[in-house]
């Protein structure tokens, strides 16, 4: 074989060795995205499932008698509702996460 042929091949193997890194590369990103992806849904769900509304409602019921803790359980209440919509962006922005990953396969 003649020099040409041989920085030729030479090239070609450099491309595909190239190509195949890059892929190999990404295909870990997208694993390692995947299984992050997984550990906040995980997490998500945990912070989600606290039955928070149900215990409200009999501190609301406790706090009749009492005004201090009725002003509290009000505060807590608003918390709760601010909460209860940071937890649907956060629910939306996961969805959109997943489905960008999802997308680019």
């Amino acid at each position: 074989m003649d020099n040409k042929t041989i920085l030729i091949l030479v090239c070609a193997m450099s491309v595909v060795a190239i190509i195949v890194i890059i892929l190999l590369v990404r295909n870990a990103r997208k694993t390692k995205m995947n299984k992050q992806i997984d550990d906040l849904y995980v997490r998500f769900n945990a912070i989600k499932s606290v039955p928070l509304a149900f215990k409200l409602s009999k501190a609301q019921a406790m706090a009749k008698r009492n005004e201090e803790t009725a002003a509290k359980v009000q505060s807590y209440y608003e918390q709760y509702d601010e909460a209860e919509r940071h937890i649907s962006q956060i629910q939306e922005l996961l969805n959109n996460i997943e489905d960008s990953v999802s997308s680019k396969d």
